[in-house]
């Protein structure tokens, strides 16, 4: 297995095929945890379009971390409705490094993958959202085969 470990809860939300929602369940769950008291972190799928070294490992809490990380309109429509929400939001290059910073804040890390991306954490659950409109893409698609699986 090539997922890192956590010594936190960690739900991994996937998908079959990029656009499906997974955002929107990931606040979903993460407001539904909040009722029940629990601090959740919210690790995003890495968008690594300048300086990786630079970008190893991100946290954005306020709208100027936003400008501080020099984010792009794609990484910013992702990060700001979870930050509006209050949630701190991860993301970099180095998966393990952000999830040990993680895991100092949150009861529960909340894993948002990319695109159709499986998760690099070990989920203790590994949800997986469809889309209604492209069935049978959830067979066929590569890796998004493999998160309707699991």
């Amino acid at each position: 297995v090539t997922m890192v470990q956590s010594t936190k809860p960690v739900i991994a939300v996937c998908a079959t095929r990029t656009g499906c929602g997974k955002s929107q369940v990931s606040r979903y769950i993460i407001n539904h945890l909040e009722t029940l008291k629990k601090k959740c972190v919210l690790v995003r799928h890495p968008m690594p379009y300048g300086d990786l070294q630079v970008q190893a490992v991100q946290r954005f809490e306020t709208y100027k971390d936003l400008e501080k990380h020099k984010v792009t309109i794609e990484e910013r429509e992702e990060y700001e409705q979870h930050i509006k929400m209050g949630t701190v939001v991860y993301a970099g290059v180095d998966y393990e490094a952000i999830l040990r910073e993680a895991e100092k804040e949150a009861d529960v890390v909340i894993f948002d993958g990319g695109n159709n991306d499986t998760p690099f954490y070990m989920p203790d659950l590994w949800i997986c959202v469809a889309d209604p409109h492209r069935a049978g893409h959830e067979a066929h698609y590569y890796p998004g085969d493999v998160n309707m699986r699991c």
